[in-house]
Parts: C-alpha cells; sequence; structure tokens
C-alpha cells in the first residue's frame, strides 16, 4: 500500500495495529523511530547492521536503514535569482521570498524542519517560527499536495521543502 509519506504510514499501522497485513515497513525516517518503537507493533528484524556506512553510525536492532538523505529547499531559479543559503538566511533575511512547507502533525518533510528548526534556533525557535510564518504561502498536509503547489506556482511560492531524495525526482521529472 502506498501511503502519502512516513508520518501517514505509521498513523495507518497505529490505527491498524495487530491486526495489520504488513510483513514488511518501507518509509518511516530516523525522526519516526522512537513512535514507532513505542507502538510495539515492529519485531527486532535480526539482520547484521555492522557493515552498514550512515553517518552517525547506526545501532537498532529493530530498524533497518534503507537510504538517507538531507533536507533542503527546492527553488524556482527563474522566480529566486538570488535564493538562500541557509534555513537562518531563509527565516532572517529581509527578502520577500515565499516558501510552501508540510505540516510536521502529517508529514514526514514537514517533522524534518520542525526538528531542522529546533536544532538551528533552539530556545529560540518561537522567535524564528514567527518570522518563517511572514514568508509562508501555505501549510499543506502532505508532500505531494505541496509540490503540486510549487510547480502551479503556488500563490506566488518560489521555494518548497523537500527531502533530497525529493530533488531526485523533480529532475528526473525535468521541471
Amino acid at each position: 500500500m502506498a501511503l502519502e509519506d512516513g508520518v501517514s504510514l505509521l498513523n495507518r499501522l497505529r490505527m491498524e495495529g495487530k491486526n495489520s497485513k504488513a510483513d514488511v515497513v518501507l518509509g518511516l525516517d530516523n525522526n519516526l523511530l522512537e513512535a514507532a518503537a513505542q507502538s510495539k507493533l515492529f519485531a527486532k528484524s535480526n539482520v547484521p547492521t555492522d557493515a552498514l556506512r550512515v553517518p552517525g553510525g547506526w545501532n537498532n536492532d529493530t530498524f533497518v536503514p534503507f537510504d538517507y538523505g538531507y533536507f533542503a529547499f527546492v527553488y524556482d531559479k527563474n522566480k529566486l535569482k538570488n535564493p538562500p543559503k541557509s534555513l537562518k538566511e531563509l527565516v532572517e533575511s529581509d527578502q520577500k521570498w515565499r516558501v510552501i512547507y508540510e505540516d510536521p502533525r502529517t508529514s514526514t518533510p514537514g517533522l524534518g524542519l520542525l526538528l531542522w528548526m529546533q536544532k538551528v534556533y533552539g530556545d529560540k525557535s518561537p522567535q524564528a517560527w514567527e518570522k518563517l510564518a511572514a514568508k509562508t504561502v501555505t501549510v499543506t498536509k502532505g508532500w505531494s499536495e505541496a509540490y503540486g503547489l510549487f510547480l502551479k506556482g503556488g500563490k506566488r511560492s518560489g521555494a518548497e521543502l523537500y527531502h533530497l531524495s525529493g530533488l531526485s525526482h523533480h529532475r528526473r521529472e525535468k521541471r
């Protein structure tokens, strides 16, 4: 079964509980692993992880990394001639940049942004969110909706939050 992203997938598994027909779950990211483990729906994988090459290493006997990537904002180079080079520049600049991003309650990239903001700003995250809110076109439920709005010119959006695996999708689609 295909769902919007990891948050939707985990929510579906929680609703199904022990009645889930899934044998393998592919699509949870590291930000969801604690919640997934707390669900008690996952068995130990018995997959040796000592040969894995993952930044920061890996030590988990239940979950096995399938791939990894980084978060970034994709932008339209025709609309944004001088894009921000960092999250801090995006948030703190007086530029009239407009962004679309996903809700952290329903989307893995949205949760990634929430944690990214927390990592960069720490205790000053609420103030950073206020600054970002002034540049926010909309917050979508998930990845597909945000990307669709971005491609349509989404209410003058010049950038959209993306996991870099999504960037390869964007390039493959030649957009």
